[in-house]
């Protein structure tokens, strides 16, 4: 069988995927919870014959995530804002990918309880940072996505994707140095 350059690219994204998961140990529990990374769908639970479906396709652009609410899927991008609810009896954290809340694309929502678990306080060490989050997305009662994690292994700074460069200041713009200089007019 023959298959396209797309295909085979895509299939070995796959494979370095779940090499990459199984690294830091993601990947056995993915495939534990019966989640392989394919492009096929699979039951997420084997005790249940009525098990719901889960479909891993890899890694996706967090704008794109709202496609694909109830799939397990590697959600990357930068997050433009964060909130601790520090005050509220849930100790909740949200991570808003590519826009400020509520234009965000899409939330990462960390339960208090997990919240002690990371290293560094999840608000200050991921913000503007480019990220990649594994986890199931779910639609908000606003439709949308969101996914929330329990656990740092979830969520992976991306130093090899560039940071978009932050919003233009008020400075004058540096000379273009491929241009020749300008000759100033006469009057």
């Amino acid at each position: 069988m023959m298959i396209s350059g797309k295909q085979y690219c895509n299939r070995r994204m796959q494979r370095l995927m779940l090499v990459s998961l199984m690294s830091c140990g993601l990947g056995a529990t993915l495939t534990n919870a019966g989640v392989s990374v394919s492009d096929t769908e699979v039951p997420a639970a084997t005790n249940s014959a009525a098990a719901p479906l889960v479909t891993t396709t890899g890694t996706i652009a967090a704008a794109d995530a709202k496609n694909h609410t109830k799939e397990t899927n590697t959600v990357c991008g930068v997050i433009a804002s964060t909130k601790y609810l520090d005050k509220s009896d849930s100790k909740l954290t949200y991570l808003n990918f590519d826009q400020p809340y509520p234009n965000q694309t899409c939330a990462v929502l960390i339960p208090g309880s997990a919240r002690s678990k990371f290293k560094d306080a999840p608000d200050v060490a991921f913000n503007g940072k480019n990220v990649c989050v594994t986890g199931l997305i779910a639609s908000t009662r606003n439709g949308k996505p969101q996914i929330t994690i329990d656990d740092p292994s979830q969520i992976k700074i991306n130093d090899a994707a560039p940071v978009p460069p932050a919003p233009a200041t008020n400075a004058p713009a540096a000379p273009n140095p491929t241009s020749p200089p300008s000759s100033p007019s006469s009057p």
